[in-house]
């Protein structure tokens, strides 16, 4: 339901602001500016293991299931020559899959014993980025830009639930904060800008996982992951 409404607060949003958009342009090169806008988006949120062990046997292998999320971000900049200093705060929604073998280093098991968790978290975005204008001739520009992030997860929004592997449960609680760092490229015609950006998160989400299985004395379980973020997004600043 989230992302249906966002579907169409998104282009709503981006028609109103339009023509204020294309009436500005921003500082030429060797002057400063600071400015203010906006950037909705789409991202696609993977999830990589690095930590998850069952038994106390670090699982080898697994796969991961890419899902699509959804971010709006309130975007400041401060431009000087061909360098800017960009920062904001957004909110995004996040949703990622993986599946492991629990009877992957059982050697007398034939058969695969997979387990399917999902998980989904909505946070708060705040970006701090150095960047640097590749090609800096108004109206247009491209340039490239990094830098630290960090996210503030709602714990009561934060869902973790198994999709497979009967008889499985698992009570989850994630960090409250989680840091990472980005690199992007945006390209830039008068005050309406493209974005691509990769997030890479540098924390675990877990804090405190409880598992429990069919049958008593089950082996203890511990999922240490991170996140990667891909993502596209409009911006426009005012």
């Amino acid at each position: 339901m989230e992302m249906k409404r966002t579907v169409f607060i998104i282009p709503a949003i981006l028609l109103f602001c339009l023509p204020m958009a294309a009436a500005g342009e921003y500082a030429d090169a060797g002057q400063s500016s600071a400015s203010f806008g906006v950037r909705l988006g789409f991202s696609s949120c993977s999830t990589y293991l690095t930590d998850a062990s069952f038994g106390g046997m670090e699982f080898e292998e697994y796969t991961q299931d890419t899902q699509l999320g959804n971010f709006i971000l309130f975007h400041m900049q401060y431009e000087y020559e061909k360098f800017f200093l960009q920062s904001g705060i957004g909110l995004g929604l996040n949703k990622s899959a993986f599946n492991v073998n629990l009877a992957e280093h059982d050697a007398q098991s034939d058969e695969p014993e997979t387990l399917g968790i999902s998980y989904e978290m909505t946070s708060m975005i705040v970006p701090l980025q150095l960047g640097y204008s590749i090609v800096n001739q108004s109206p247009y520009r491209m340039s490239l830009y990094a830098g630290p992030s960090m996210r503030i997860l709602s714990t009561e929004r934060y869902k973790c639930k198994v999709t497979e592997g009967d008889g499985y449960s698992i009570d989850e609680t994630p960090r409250r904060f989680l840091f990472g760092s980005t690199l992007g490229f945006c390209v830039q015609t008068g005050r309406t800008f493209f974005n691509m950006e990769y997030e890479v998160a540098i924390t675990d989400i877990s804090k405190n996982l409880s598992f429990t299985g069919i049958s008593e004395g089950t082996p203890s379980l511990t999922l240490g992951r991170r996140m990667g973020i891909f993502s596209f997004s409009y911006g426009i600043l005012f």
